[in-house]
């Protein structure tokens, strides 16, 4: 395509802080510059080592797997496709991959990152409406209009096509049925109203159609093989902006210390909960240290040489045979123990999704002393000013009763890490109860291949972690009888983490946590100095808590300095004015959240803006009881 100003800037097509790169520079996504929306096609690869590195790579990648598995083969069950499904199988077929990071150095100023290309390639004549659908953009001149004696310029039409039923996005495109060789014309009576468009062969007069007219066939394209059992239905024009077309799905996850080998990544969960319930205290007395005397346990059970010093060096090892001593020095290493408890760990809680928990553990340090968590309680009884105290502790004690908090810590520096696991195509209704969306994995070529992967970025950050009080929550979304007024601390945690996440108790504790967590970051920027764009979240309910943490390219403090300043300040403006929405009574009386109240973008949100009830502080509709 020759060089317009309409189709072409100068320098590089966009730019994004390392930060956001899972949510903007992963293949299949949009990117509108100007006058022109592209599609990222091709992300380079980190070759230099600038990300940051994953200290426990096989955990990440089992976990994301997993939510890739679930989400993509419950889309082909919700909508018949006739894809193949990702199995436990496929797993050797996932793998990590780094995103190419830039500097603002002179000699980087000519690299990039990837790629993109002009989609959709469907255009119209802005004078005489003469529609060109060109499979190569090389010999395509914007700037004259094909039609002959027309003086007009081409624009992108300005909408895709979606199908409901299979997930597919294409570009609009009509022929004639008498010749597909026949002119096109996009007639647009009002162009900002897609019901006026119709698309209309210039030769034949009865031949046109409504662009609302459409159907989906479900085949693919490419090869005309279906690609769903669902009926066929109209396609739905979709208006060209980013996260319109196509939603990143970002998880953010902890980065725990390094496990496996030797410890097989099948019970890196467990033993991290076991280690919580002081169920391995026989291995070391602090739980810090469990890991990595483990870890030198297997290391020394499974190392042949170290068998041939034993014997050699052991009288009691020298007279036993082969298989003898491989018991004994099981036996002295306590590893037969340590499965017996993993057994048991496996038999109580196999049902229940503990690696959030787990991250949470990890948030606290509990692995590992290289994270520096520090308790409000701490930070007041750390004061040396007598009356500074004392205004604290009275400040600390009415805040916990007024919002029933068990504790609130800030980290200061804690390695979180982002990763894209795939995208959404089309409308993500996530508004609708029980909506499946069309989820797509980041195939490294053809889905027939098989290999998918996905997008990482490690980054450091500080953050907020806020605890509620159990059994306090626990009385206060107890609705029906479902479960008992809990006042024992250990019997409420217990049954916080015994919750399945498709559990009604569950799904409350979410909405409550998750609702709570989106009303402070939407009154952050008066109090931390960063906005809501600029953070982000991670939710725990089997723990009844949530973390907010800076999402920022350079990590100012703000959240450290409202923790030492102003944290109950923070908590007293959020609560002001969670009781009305501009759009109420329609918002409180239908979902309890929307744009205008509690909604927030999507790359700051952790669920899509799902899971979100402002009767959570009003207590008139879903809840029985206010619990803010």
């Amino acid at each position: 395509m020759p060089e317009d100003e309409d189709f072409f800037g100068s320098g590089p097509l966009a730019t994004f802080t390392a930060s956001q790169a899972p949510f903007h520079t992963v293949e299949g996504l949009l990117v509108v510059r100007d006058k022109l929306s592209y599609r990222v096609r091709r992300v380079l690869q980190d070759t230099a080592g600038r990300n940051i590195p994953v200290s426990n790579e096989p955990r990440l990648e089992e976990n994301l797997f997993a939510r890739i598995l679930n989400l993509y083969n419950r889309r082909i069950e919700n909508y018949g496709l006739v894809y193949e499904k990702i199995s436990i199988g496929n797993k050797e077929s996932f793998a990590l991959r780094r995103v190419k990071l830039l500097t603002s150095d002179d000699q980087d100023s000519e690299e990039v990152s990837g790629y993109c290309e002009v989609f959709p390639t469907s255009f119209v004549c802005m004078k005489c409406g003469d529609f060109q659908v060109p499979n190569s953009l090389d010999g395509f001149d914007p700037r004259h209009c094909r039609e002959k004696g027309c003086t007009g310029r081409y624009e992108q039409v300005s909408v895709v096509r979606y199908c409901e039923n299979c997930g597919r996005v294409e570009r609009m495109y009509y022929h004639c049925k008498n010749d597909r060789k026949h002119a096109i014309v996009l007639s647009r009576v009002q162009k900002d109203l897609l019901r006026t468009w119709k698309f209309r062969c210039r030769s034949c007069d009865n031949e046109q159609m409504d662009i609302l007219g459409l159907k989906c066939n479900h085949k693919d394209p490419g090869t005309m093989e279906p690609t769903s059992n669902m009926p066929e239905i109209k396609f739905a024009p979709l208006t060209l902006k980013e996260g319109g077309v196509f939603t990143p799905v970002v998880v953010t996850t902890i980065d725990i210390p390094s496990t496996t080998p030797p410890i097989d990544i099948d019970d890196v969960e467990y033993v991290l909960l076991g280690t919580y319930l002081g169920e391995f205290d026989f291995v070391a007395e602090k739980p810090r240290e469990v890991l990595s005397t483990l870890r030198e346990r297997l290391r020394y059970f499974t190392d042949v040489k170290a068998m041939e010093v034993i014997t050699k060096t052991n009288p009691q090892y020298a007279k036993l045979s082969a298989s003898q001593r491989r018991l004994k020095l099981a036996k002295d290493l306590e590893i037969d123990r340590v499965r017996e408890v993993l057994r048991d760990l496996r038999r109580r809680f196999s049902a229940v999704e503990i690696a959030s928990l787990n991250d949470l553990l990890a948030l606290k340090g509990l692995f590992s002393d290289d994270v520096p968590a520090l308790t409000y309680t701490e930070f007041v009884a750390s004061q040396t000013d007598d009356t500074r105290k004392a205004v604290l502790e009275t400040q600390h004690g009415e805040l916990r009763k007024r919002f029933g908090l068990r504790e609130v810590t800030y980290i200061a520096d804690i390695k979180l890490t982002s990763s894209c696991i795939g995208i959404i195509n089309g409308l993500n209704k996530f508004y609708q109860k029980n909506f499946v969306p069309h989820f797509e994995p980041l195939w490294d070529a053809p889905r027939n291949q098989g290999k998918f992967h996905g997008l990482v970025y490690p980054f450091r950050t500080e953050g907020i972690l806020i605890e509620l009080d159990q059994s306090r929550l626990i009385s206060s979304i107890n609705q029906d009888d479902k479960i008992p007024d809990i006042e024992d601390p250990k019997v409420a945690a217990s049954i916080l983490m015994g919750l399945r996440q498709d559990s009604e108790v569950y799904k409350q504790t979410e909405t409550v946590l998750h609702s709570m967590s989106h009303a402070m970051i939407r009154k952050s920027a008066l109090w931390t100095g960063l906005d809501s764009d600029s953070l982000g979240e991670l939710l725990f309910p089997t723990a009844a808590a949530f973390f907010i943490f800076s999402h920022s390219a350079i990590n100012t403090g703000g959240l450290g300095f409202v923790f030492e300043n102003s944290l109950p300040a923070w908590f007293e403006d959020t609560r002001s004015g969670l009781g009305s929405c501009t759009f109420d009574p329609v918002c409180i009386h239908e979902r309890g959240a929307c744009f205008a109240c509690l909604y927030l973008p999507e790359h700051v949100c952790v669920k899509s803006n799902q899971s979100l009830d402002r009767d959570v502080f009003v207590g008139r509709h879903r809840f029985h009881s206010r619990i803010w």
